[in-house]
């Protein structure tokens, strides 16, 4: 599994602890040896996170796991709201709760069409309501030529909006 970090002012690098310990706040990912790797500040808020890997190569799991610990993360609430853009109609709740994810506190978005999915992605950064944003099936968005092309050009947007938001987006 590779993890890749793109930063609010569009750069684009493979992560690194020496990269993750210079960030100011961040989540855990809940699971040790991968917090060893990611450091101190672990998954980045204001930014990008982009999990790839083989199919069961535990992508799911552990963006589950980030959800749940973005939900227990200090200060503010004692349990912070989580979204979950969910474009392959996939998702399982109970798994979700078994994963730690506090299903009360998970706003499940099922998008009907691609462009539809980028312009609730960019509100949900903009309303500064959601520690962690994860977004399901990012394949199924590119098969769509215009979702392809409109997400290139609201990249930048929503770079910009997660810049200060508190808000780690994982795709």
């Amino acid at each position: 599994m590779c993890f890749t970090r793109s930063s609010s002012d569009g750069e684009c690098a493979p992560s690194s602890p020496a990269r993750t310990a210079s960030l100011v706040s961040g989540l855990a990912a809940g699971v040790a040896p991968l917090d060893q790797l990611l450091g101190s500040a672990g998954v980045p808020l204001h930014a990008l996170t982009v999990l790839t890997g083989t199919a069961t190569s535990g992508k799911l799991t552990l963006a589950y796991k980030l959800l749940s610990q973005a939900q227990k993360a200090p200060p503010l609430e004692p349990v912070h709201a989580v979204a979950l853009l969910d474009l392959a109609a996939t998702t399982d709740p109970d798994y979700g709760a078994r994963s730690g994810i506090d299903l009360e506190h998970l706003l499940l978005v099922r998008p009907e069409r691609g462009t539809q999915t980028l312009r609730v992605l960019l509100d949900l950064v903009r309303s500064r309501r959601f520690r962690a944003i994860l977004v399901d099936g990012l394949p199924e968005l590119l098969v769509d030529r215009e979702a392809a092309r409109l997400l290139d050009e609201m990249m930048p947007q929503v770079n910009l909006a997660l810049k200060g938001s508190g808000c780690a987006l994982i795709l």
